[in-house]
C-alpha cells in the first residue's frame, strides 16, 4: 500500500497586465521589494534604458523597460549592478515598482512513499 505525502514549493510571480514577467523559487523580500535572479525572469519583455541612478543606501542601478503587448511601462524595474555593502545580496537581481503585482503561489506536490 502507498501512501502520499504532502510537500510544497513556494514560487513568487510577477504579473503586468495578467501576463507573468517573473517566476521564482529564489526571489526574497528586502525591504518591502521583492528581487529575482535575473535567471528567473522572461526577458523578451525587457528591454534595458542605459539610464543609471545611484541610492545612497543600496549603490548604483539601472532600469528597464517592459514591453507587454503594445505598452510600454517604462523604468518599472531596476537591478543594482553596484552595492555600497558587498553582504547586500541585491546586486544582479531584478525588482519592481509598486505597478506590477506581485503574488506568492504555493504549489503542493505530492510525494509517493513506499
Amino acid at each position: 500500500m502507498s501512501i502520499f505525502s504532502r510537500f510544497f514549493s513556494t514560487s513568487i510571480r510577477v504579473y503586468i497586465d495578467k501576463t507573468c514577467i517573473a517566476d521564482s523559487e529564489d526571489a526574497f523580500c528586502h525591504g518591502g521589494r521583492w528581487y529575482f535572479p535575473a535567471a528567473d525572469i522572461d526577458k523578451h519583455y525587457f528591454s534595458q534604458k542605459g539610464e543609471t541612478n545611484t541610492c545612497v543606501w543600496k549603490g548604483d542601478y539601472i532600469y528597464f523597460d517592459i514591453t507587454v503587448g503594445d505598452k510600454v511601462w517604462e523604468n518599472i524595474a531596476w537591478s543594482y549592478f553596484e552595492t555600497k555593502d558587498p553582504g547586500l545580496k541585491i546586486k544582479d537581481h531584478i525588482t519592481f515598482d509598486d505597478r506590477v503585482k506581485v503574488q506568492k503561489e504555493v504549489r503542493w506536490l505530492p510525494k509517493m512513499r513506499t
